[in-house]
């Protein structure tokens, strides 16, 4: 009797997962409490919102002192619910919640873990922007970057190595986040991913080819006697030119030294 009362939701529960916004604040005027519990999962009429992307409902609800940080029997608390929903406008409002950017599930995952999984890139974005940590380790050591290969979303990827995620980091059974990429058959988009940041398929920066590289080039005239007697040389400072747009100019130069 007591498991099947604990799964009882009340109206504010339903009305929040049917987006009823007017029904919502009904029953919040009418005294319903706005931190109930209740489901399967214990979860709060705002979570129940939260998991569906409702920005309305979410904004009511919290404006009304919902706790955006209840944590169901999954660890999920509302911030990882609208990650789940990837709803980029209710996401950014949580973000200004007072709830952890880096808050942790039952499993250790990080909002920015699932973003990374479900291959949602604007939601990797934004809660990169507002400090989340791409380094973290979930229970079985895995970072959001060995999140990000499971999908193989190209984007996330070189987004989370700019930000400074850890290529090189190990998981549980000693797998960094390229190792997955071959078992996963993602090793196409990481490659690709790297290359676009510089990298190899190591995360080693790459030399620039040597055409790319600008030069800072002068002309030194014939010596001549200066005003006041002495020997000068006069010099001429160009703009800095690239080799490529300087050797039309000279065409025997090709910018390797002598």
């Amino acid at each position: 009797m007591l498991l099947l009362k604990q799964s009882v939701s009340t109206p504010l529960h339903w009305a929040a997962i049917n987006a009823q916004l007017a029904t919502c604040r009904y029953l919040i005027e009418q005294g319903a409490d706005v931190d109930a519990v209740g489901g399967d999962l214990q979860a709060t009429p705002l979570q129940w919102a939260a998991r569906n992307g409702y920005l309305y409902v979410i904004h009511l609800l919290i404006s009304h002192n919902a706790d955006p940080t209840f944590a169901d029997t999954q660890g999920y608390n509302s911030l990882h619910l609208v990650t789940h929903s990837s709803s980029v406008m209710p996401l950014l409002y949580l973000l200004h919640q007072p709830v952890n950017v880096d808050s942790r599930d039952m499993q250790g995952h990080t909002p920015l873990m699932w973003a990374a999984y479900q291959g949602d890139a604007l939601s990797v974005d934004l809660l990169l922007r507002h400090g989340a940590n791409p380094n973290l380790k979930d229970d079985s050591g895995l970072t959001p970057l060995h999140w990000a290969v499971v999908r193989g979303n190209r984007a996330i990827l070189r987004r989370l190595v700019e930000v400074g995620a850890d290529i090189h980091a190990k998981d549980a059974d000693g797998r960094t986040p390229r190792d997955m990429a071959i078992e996963l058959k993602s090793f196409g988009a990481w490659k690709r991913a790297m290359e676009e940041g510089g990298m190899n398929e190591f995360g080693v920066k790459k030399a620039k080819p040597l055409n790319e590289v600008s030069y800072t080039l002068c002309s030194i005239f014939p010596p001549h006697v200066g005003s006041r007697g002495t020997l000068e040389l006069q010099f001429s400072f160009f703009q800095r030119y690239s080799c490529t747009s300087f050797s039309p100019l000279c065409p025997s130069y090709r910018g390797i030294p002598g």
